[in-house]
């Protein structure tokens, strides 16, 4: 649970406090400043790991609270006539039960 609180905290610190003091630093210096880019880089960059780590968190979760996770992928007849050699190419077709 602390995982989710993480990664909300770690993405909003990048999306808003970053994003503040990255628009100080253009309006006393401009955009064109290393400092500005690598404090654009930063905020990118903890975007990004808080989305990360609020992945790890959800499937940790998953992990630990659920049983069984199955994911069925039913084929239409239409779809079937009309490409049957793109159906699921990186898994085996007769692996899939239809219905």
């Amino acid at each position: 649970m602390i995982l989710f609180v993480v990664s909300g905290l770690t993405y909003v610190l990048g999306a808003i406090g970053l994003e503040m003091i990255g628009g100080l630093r253009v309006d006393v210096h401009g955009s064109d400043d290393l400092v500005y880019l690598l404090i654009v880089t930063c905020e990118e960059f903890l975007e990004m790991l808080g989305i990360v780590i609020f992945i790890y968190a959800l499937l940790s979760y998953m992990g630990e609270h659920l049983k069984e996770l199955r994911i069925v992928i039913e084929l239409s007849e239409e779809n079937e006539k009309a490409s049957p050699e793109g159906l699921a190419s990186f898994t085996d077709i007769n692996s899939i039960s239809r219905r």
